[in-house]
């Protein structure tokens, strides 16, 4: 109802350190204007819709977030983890924006002879420290470990691993959007319906956010 709505925008208002008139009789809200910056705050926060749906950065890992091997492309051991530039400051900026964070990673065999769990917990363990000591959380980290000849539901570019996300209907699509360096990453926010941040292998986080304007 409209006494509903303004009265979230009163508290959404008070949370952001605006201070408003609210005439619940009148069912209205007074705003002196501002300045243009501060109008605009005005205007995005008076925007929002009550549903109050969340902004969700789905975020590959190798190549992406830590370094990932051209000869291997496996991290199994501690020794070749290497957080790459530009993923704290990054992780830091979509926080701060509001994004909650989601890793969906494929993990070729993982499990396997070939690719035993220990070898990549342990430096996958040591990356979440180390992001965790810089106040950087993953509400969900998804990790499909089959190979693309298993022909599974949940390996990228399909969408079976986030489908509780896709179902719940608490994701803002406007704002939401996928970030990798693979074409599987690629198809799998096209399947999604997001936005898609291409990343370069191996490259810099926080400038190809920015250079793609993530953080206007």
């Amino acid at each position: 109802t409209k006494q509903e709505y303004l009265e979230f925008l009163k508290w959404s208002f008070k949370k952001n350190n605006i201070s408003v008139r609210y005439y619940p009789e009148l069912c209205g809200i007074r705003i002196t204007v501002g300045k243009s910056r501060q109008n605009n705050k005005v205007f995005a926060i008076a925007d929002r819709k009550m549903t109050n749906k969340k902004k969700y950065a789905f975020i590959d890992r190798d190549g992406t977030l830590i370094f990932e091997p051209q000869d291997t492309y496996q991290v199994d051991s501690i020794e070749k983890l290497k957080i790459l530039d530009g993923v704290i400051k990054g992780l830091k900026n979509l926080k701060k924006q509001g994004y909650v964070l989601i890793m969906v990673t494929n993990q070729d065999g993982l499990g396997t002879s070939s690719f035993p769990l220990i070898n990549f917990r342990q430096p996958h363990n040591k990356m979440l420290r180390m992001f965790q000591k810089e106040g950087i959380t993953f509400r969900k980290i998804f990790i499909c470990p089959h190979l693309s000849v298993d022909r599974c539901g949940c390996r990228k570019p399909k969408i079976g691993l986030v489908k509780e996300f896709v179902d719940s209907n608490e994701m803002d699509k406007e704002k939401s959007f996928v970030c990798g360096d693979r074409l599987s990453d690629k198809q799998f926010a096209d399947n999604l319906g997001l936005k898609f941040i291409a990343m370069k292998t191996n490259g810099n986080f926080y400038e190809e956010l920015t250079k793609q304007e993530v953080f206007l």
